[in-house]
């Protein structure tokens, strides 16, 4: 939408004067995102809570299967090439029903461990899932930065801040939007087959777009039905076994 209304702007202004001002305006709706007041609320709660829901590649969340401490969340590098979105960012991703969404076969330690907790209601209807990704500017890291971030102490369960990528290094500075998206019945009004899209801003106080937002829409189509891309997993880490498929269950019989 933004690129169609660059493109009316300059092709407006490559016309002679009276057929620049009689030229039709670009309708408003180009200028900017749907923003769907009737999902505010639910992108809000979401907001505000999802560090509760725990971030999907922590290992902590899961069962242990190993005599090992387990490896911290990573940050990520979206592979969007749209500076509006997602693109040029790194992100955390979190998820309610992590299991669910990675199709993981363990079992989740965090989800059990926490049975209260619960996603908000949309027309008294709870939510069934809700995908959030934290997104961050990042900063190529100096000499300085590494080696004062193998002196730091970082927490338990605090995720890893590094990414490298070929001869670079980097690591987040300012923190982005929040992208969300929030799974209600597929039949509610206002949204993509029971997804509703949204960003809000870095503290999660204000929906800058709520509800069929076009921008996440022509992005997650892509991904099919379930119009979730999933999470690639780690790799390359030794001493953590493949993961084992659940098998089929047999049809019973009658």
């Amino acid at each position: 939408m933004r690129t169609l209304l660059f493109a009316l702007i300059v092709a407006a202004s490559c016309l002679p004067a009276e057929e620049a001002v009689n030229a039709p305006p670009a309708p408003a709706e180009a200028a900017k995102d749907l923003n769907d007041e009737r999902f505010h609320d639910l992108l809000l709660a979401v907001a505000k809570a999802y560090k509760d829901y725990g971030r999907v590649d922590d290992e902590a969340r899961w069962a242990p299967t190993l005599c090992r401490a387990p490896f911290p969340g990573t940050i990520r590098e979206s592979a969007s090439k749209d500076e509006g979105t997602h693109g040029r960012k790194l992100y955390y991703l979190y998820a309610f029903d992590a299991k669910s969404y990675i199709k993981s076969a363990r079992g989740d330690w965090f989800r059990d461990s926490n049975p209260n907790l619960k996603l908000p209601a949309y027309q008294e209807k709870p939510a069934a899932q809700a995908i959030i990704k934290e997104a961050w500017v990042p900063k190529e890291a100096t000499a300085e930065d590494l080696a004062q971030e193998v002196k730091r102490k970082r927490p338990f369960g605090e995720p890893e801040r590094l990414l490298k990528k070929g001869e670079k290094t980097f690591l987040p500075a300012a923190q982005g939007p929040l992208f969300l998206m929030v799974k209600l019945d597929e039949k509610t009004e206002g949204t993509d087959a029971g997804w509703v899209y949204g960003t809000l801003t870095p503290d999660g106080k204000r929906v800058t777009s709520a509800g069929k937002v076009q921008s996440c829409m022509t992005c997650h189509e892509n991904a099919g039905a379930g119009r979730l891309f999933g999470l690639k997993p780690r790799e390359g880490v030794k001493g953590v076994p493949p993961e084992k498929k659940s098998a089929p269950e047999e049809p019973q019989k009658k």
